[in-house]
């Protein structure tokens, strides 16, 4: 079972189930050598049980995802209506926005939710990658997004004069399409495997 790439521990459940049928068998009145046979029969080889293991698996992991993601786009509604208000009512320091300045803003808000909504929607564009291949993805979509962010404090923030409503509307521009694109993507490369999994 082991060669056939099943994990120790789903193995020592295996083998508990195999005792437990071998002992009904026997006392069903089955001589051991036939026990053994038949009850190993009812548990099938193990390139069987390794696919079913893989299928179990999948299944976890597509649920653990699903709560993860319920958990994320919770967030994102609880802080898009949080800074939404902020935009509308403008207290403190966001009175000195502008009506352009605070559509612009809003604009800003807005895109951040159509691209995290977007890979979330349009999951079937994304290709269907490992485990590994997807963690190494979103890290480095991440690492690009951490990049982009510092570049836009150190270079760009540090050489422009901004007044203070100008300068809410440009970090937001620069933050909301920024972390609307990573959570897009990371959202479209999760669904894409999990939906495409369940289809096959």
């Amino acid at each position: 079972m082991l060669a056939a790439g099943i994990a120790p521990v789903p193995l020592d459940e295996l083998e508990i189930h195999l005792r437990e049928e071998i002992g009904q068998q026997i006392k069903a009145g089955m001589n051991e050598q036939y026990a053994f046979a038949f009850s190993v029969g009812t548990i099938g080889d193990g390139s069987r049980l390794k696919t079913e293991f893989e299928i179990i698996r999948a299944a976890e992991e597509a649920s653990d995802w699903r709560m993860k993601e319920i958990l994320f786009f919770a967030s994102l509604t609880a802080f898009s209506l949080c800074l939404a208000a902020a935009l509308v009512f403008k207290p403190g320091n966001l009175k000195e926005l502008a009506p352009a300045q605070q559509f612009s803003a809003l604009m800003a808000l807005i895109t951040m939710i159509a691209c995290a909504l977007g890979g979330r929607l349009f999951y079937w564009v994304f290709p269907r990658i490992s485990k590994r291949s997807r963690y190494i993805a979103c890290i480095s979509a991440g690492a690009l997004a951490v990049f982009v962010l510092v570049i836009a404090f150190d270079v760009v923030f540090q050489r422009v004069d901004f007044t203070v409503g100008q300068l809410i509307v440009a970090l937001l521009w620069t933050m909301m399409p920024t972390f609307g694109i990573l959570f897009g993507l990371i959202s479209g490369i999760e669904n894409s495997f999990h939906k495409k999994y369940e289809q096959a």
